[in-house]
């Protein structure tokens, strides 16, 4: 309960007016505090205003009234205080409408406020020439516990026979809304309601903690690996109302590795099944600012991320978003650049190479041997170049420069129980091809550890 105390007045007394001086004397702190304990039933819409509601008030003619006076008018409490930004700019408005319907429309301001810290502050306002001059119920507390609300300025709406009518946001006092309500049409005004069990400390969404899980317009979700799931390399789906990636158990550097190659779809796609090359592993510099090696970290442990983002949203400002959220997370500084790298191309050593030259063909060997799949490719020999960077992952990159026709098929068997260079260039030349030594200018991702991770 004294948690609840205690979040409620500051729902009051928030936001704070950016020109005034925060300044609360002990009376209106303690009537605060008493005004917000929800120890009275509570007044809803259709129900009658009690006959007996006496309260103090300020710049009237009287210094006490009873609100059954004002029976036979459309009366509108205006719930406000002084560092409330919002109430202060809505003042004028209330003034003016005052005015406007004199005789069918009472506008009455209620505050908890002691009677000296609003007579300084209309002080204040006087010497900056913007008096309060509405007549205004102060030290109340009767009133804001029968209209229990978070946050100021709240409006209560009551019929000229003392029937609520509605309990708005101040955005619904209108010239148009009052016009409706005195033609006797109040169901145009919206409603404001308010969550009682709502819990700061708890997470936002989560058991409808504030909504339900589905109300965000933006998430982003890192957990470590989660064993009890399937480990999936990528997905993403985009509706009519969201955009969605999702990866699970994967590396760091995999996660770069997703977000990059959306980023520079021609270097890193695979044009075919939208999929990233594993071969990019192999492009990721890994250094400190000093130029060391970064910590193991970014290469053992593995993690779950989620991005949901609006339907707008482009497909490259989607993973503009996970390159951010890695690089918070992560404490990384990540960018993608041309660099010369060493790697090794695939040639062709004979002109009467044994390959096969058909499209959709299928073939898979055990663990032990390059799978290959032979799906139409459309670029030039691309899985099984995948394939070797796949099962000799200690090798620099392997580049593809066979200049094979489009739709090609490698179809011979590569044994990598010995994974060397020299069994692999051995096996490779009985079938003419062989690996040459390359340095070649090349788009790779540079992960370099902030300061101090």
């Amino acid at each position: 309960m004294k948690f609840e105390r205690m979040l409620l007045i500051q729902l009051l007394l928030f936001p704070f007016c950016a020109t005034a001086q925060f300044e609360i004397d002990s009376t209106t702190s303690s009537l605060a505090g008493i005004a917000v304990e929800r120890t009275l039933p509570q007044v809803t819409i259709g129900m009658h205003m009690p006959d007996d509601i006496n309260a103090k008030i300020l710049f009237a003619d009287r210094t006490n009234i009873n609100l059954s006076g004002y029976m036979g008018k459309l009366l509108i409490l205006d719930f406000w205080h002084q560092w409330c930004g919002s109430c202060l700019k809505l003042m004028p408005k209330i003034e003016r409408l005052q005015k406007e319907y004199l005789g069918k429309l009472v506008i009455l301001p209620v505050t908890f406020q002691s009677v000296s810290s609003v007579k300084s502050f209309q002080d204040r306002l006087k010497q900056r020439g913007a008096p309060l001059l509405l007549p205004t119920i102060v030290e109340d507390t009767l009133l804001r516990k029968m209209f229990p609300h978070h946050g100021d300025p709240y409006e209560v709406w009551i019929d000229e026979n003392g029937v609520v009518l509605a309990l708005t946001k101040d955005t619904e006092i209108s010239e148009r809304n009052i016009n409706a309500v005195l033609a006797g049409q109040s169901s145009n005004l919206v409603n404001t309601s308010w969550q009682w069990n709502f819990d700061q400390r708890k997470a936002f969404l989560i058991n409808k903690n504030g909504a339900a899980d589905s109300f965000y317009q933006y998430r982003s979700i890192i957990t470590k690996r989660i064993d009890s799931i399937p480990d999936i390399l990528y997905y993403t789906n985009r509706d009519s109302n969201r955009m969605r990636v999702f990866i699970s158990n994967a590396s760091i550097k995999w996660l770069y590795k997703v977000a990059y190659s959306h980023l520079d779809s021609t270097e890193f796609m695979d044009s075919k099944s939208r999929l990233p090359f594993s071969s990019i592993e192999k492009r990721i510099v890994e250094e400190t600012s000093s130029g060391e090696k970064i910590n193991t970290e970014i290469n053992s442990p593995s993690y779950c991320y989620e991005l949901t983002l609006p339907a707008e949203f482009s497909t490259r400002s989607t993973f503009n978003f996970m390159v951010q959220d890695l690089d918070r997370f992560f404490s990384i500084h990540s960018e993608m650049k041309k660099m010369k790298v060493k790697c090794y191309s695939l040639i062709r050593t004979s002109k009467n190479s044994n390959y096969v030259h058909q499209k959709y063909k299928y073939k898979a060997k055990n663990e032990t041997k390059v799978q290959v799949f032979n799906f139409g490719i459309d670029d030039n020999v691309g899985t099984f170049i995948e394939q070797l960077n796949r099962q000799y992952p200690n090798l620099p990159l392997i580049v593809d420069e066979t200049n094979l026709p489009r739709g090609t098929n490698i179809n011979f068997e590569i044994n990598t129980d010995n994974r060397t260079i020299i069994d692999l260039q051995k096996q490779l030349k009985r079938h003419g091809f062989a690996l040459a030594r390359r340095e070649l200018s090349k788009k790779v991702i540079i992960l370099k550890c902030n300061g101090g991770a």
